[in-house]
């Protein structure tokens, strides 16, 4: 009987698990923080699922069929710093993420 019982409770379990709204969309625009124009070929990576994409040349990326929780983003660009940001998605998402440039003289 307690075992029966058991495996009733585990089946609930995870069919919970498995019913979870698995087709939530990240999107957004990378953009420089002080000119506020696009950047293209931004890298976007999702760092907890090892998920990644580049902007086009607009400047936007896209993820889709993405489960509600909270992911850390990693966005990098040459010549800028790159940046990590945490997103909680619960339902599709669109952010506008600024990256700042790095200023880089060469010495005579």
């Amino acid at each position: 009987m307690k075992y029966s019982i058991l495996f009733l409770w585990m089946l609930f379990c995870c069919n919970m698990i498995y019913s979870q709204d698995c087709n939530i969309k990240f999107s957004g625009k990378i953009e420089d923080f002080h000119e506020k124009i696009v950047l293209e070929n931004a890298v976007v990576h999702i760092k907890n699922l090892g998920k990644h994409t580049t902007t086009d040349n607009k400047g936007f990326f896209k993820f889709n069929n993405l489960c509600q929780g909270i992911l850390t983003i990693e966005i990098s660009h040459i010549s800028c710093e790159t940046k990590t940001i945490n997103v909680s998605l619960t339902k599709d998402t669109f952010k506008v993420i600024s990256l700042e440039h790095h200023t880089e003289e060469l010495s005579e």
